[in-house]
């Protein structure tokens, strides 16, 4: 099995790192998991700063009495209606369809619309194309 410090002198070469920087997979794999929660607190906080100071900015602007403000304001509900479509439609995507539950009492007629809907797909499909038929 080959370490990383067979690859080095290649390594070495390229990218200009000795053989003691160079990690194998097993290392990395063996690595203590980190916790996704402190990155997700920290991208929430500095989107929320950027908000505010946009809406500081808005704010004073308006204050200012500043042509800018209705575009400005018009832009950012565009952006919420976008955004908040596009967030309903990524819910509604992993939504699973409802499945019947298979039970005694409806098994018969849960197998006949199966058959009928295997069957109806099956002569759909032609089985050769329309010019080829002997």
């Amino acid at each position: 099995m080959a370490t990383s410090c067979d690859r080095a002198p290649i390594a070495e070469r390229i990218f200009g790192f000795t053989c003691k920087e160079v990690t194998t997979d097993n290392e990395v794999m063996q690595s203590k998991p980190r916790s996704a929660w402190p990155e997700g607190l920290v991208i929430n906080l500095v989107s929320n700063f950027v908000s505010f100071l946009v809406g500081c900015g808005v704010a004073y602007l308006e204050h200012g009495g500043s042509k800018w403000v209705p575009p400005l304001l018009f832009g950012a509900l565009a952006w919420l209606l976008t955004m908040g479509i596009w967030v309903v439609a990524r819910v509604f995507k992993n939504i699973p369809i409802k499945q019947v539950k298979i039970t005694n009492s409806n098994l018969q007629a849960v197998l006949r619309n199966w058959l009928d809907a295997l069957l109806k797909k099956k002569n759909e499909t032609p089985l050769l194309p329309q010019g080829e038929m002997n």
